[in-house]
């Protein structure tokens, strides 16, 4: 049986779409993936943060999403392959090339601060050849000790040994796959696993993921549907090109989309532009 949090359930109804930060609102001193980015998202109107998850080698978690390492911390050396103490060594660095005074954030910290804040979306919280479930279980025995599995949406792609490992432990947590065919939807499903929303990635608008009877289906069936408005790199197009990007340069209209298909998400870089197009639009 599908279990929404509470919280999840109010945000919408009372919202309609909400508004999640990828790896927070950064800029100058404001580092991706901190504590300040993920305040500073809620002040621009973020309901979701967005952050990534990594493991030391002695077993400690952080935010940071690895093979940002040289921009971020001036090493070529990947966080998932350094103790504790190596990443804790480290200093940030500005987009200005200089020190910013941070360090990166554990997860816990990170946890500790958004409780009772917000809903949270927790990334590449796996090991990257998807060979041991530990990697998640162990984040997930922090959000359990802080009590905040109302607060959480995990998500993975589509993998098979994740996705029977998250059965085989009876993972309850909020769970969105992140798919790129219907048949993606159709294997995550078979699952019985606490899917409540659905990460849609479309390149183009014919895609059949944006198809109006794929999408009534989904919403048949009660999923939440995800849309990303993040430029990640100019030739990687998870949107349609209904992104951050065009909004900036051509308007927000863009975005009009994304409202029409019925997306009930919308992950973004400016979450503030995204409050006001959606304060016009839907709330």
């Amino acid at each position: 049986m599908r279990q929404y949090s509470e919280r999840l359930l109010k945000e919408i109804a009372g919202k309609k779409v909400l508004i999640s930060s990828h790896r927070g609102q950064a800029g100058t001193n404001v580092i991706e993936n901190t504590v300040p980015a993920f305040k500073n998202a809620l002040l621009h109107g973020a309901d979701i943060v967005e952050m990534d998850v990594a493991k030391s080698t002695d077993g400690k978690y952080f935010v940071l999403h690895d093979g940002n390492e040289m921009r971020l911390l001036r090493t070529a050396k990947n966080i998932r392959s350094m103790t504790a103490e190596e990443i804790e060594s480290l200093d940030y660095y500005n987009y200005e090339g200089v020190r910013s005074g941070g360090k990166v954030n554990r997860f816990e910290d990170v946890l500790s601060a958004l409780k009772g804040k917000c809903l949270i979306n927790i990334d590449r919280c796996w090991d990257l050849k998807f060979e041991d479930f530990g990697y998640a279980l162990g984040a997930f025995e922090i959000i359990k000790k802080l009590n905040m599995e109302d607060q959480i949406i995990y998500k993975t792609g589509i993998n098979e040994y994740y996705l029977s490992e998250m059965k085989k432990h009876d993972v309850r947590l909020m769970y969105m796959p992140i798919v790129n065919t219907p048949e993606e939807v159709e294997k995550a499903e078979s699952y019985g696993l606490n899917i409540v929303a659905l990460e849609v990635i479309y390149p183009t608008d014919d895609n059949p993921m944006v198809s109006d009877e794929n999408i009534a289906k989904w919403k048949d069936k009660g999923y939440l549907l995800w849309t990303n408005s993040i430029n990640v790199w100019d030739d990687f197009v998870i949107s349609g090109g209904h992104d951050d990007m065009h909004a900036i340069k051509e308007g927000t209209k863009v975005w009009d989309f994304c409202i029409e298909k019925g997306f009930d998400i919308i992950q973004t870089d400016w979450p503030a532009v995204l409050k006001n197009y959606l304060e016009g639009k839907v709330r």
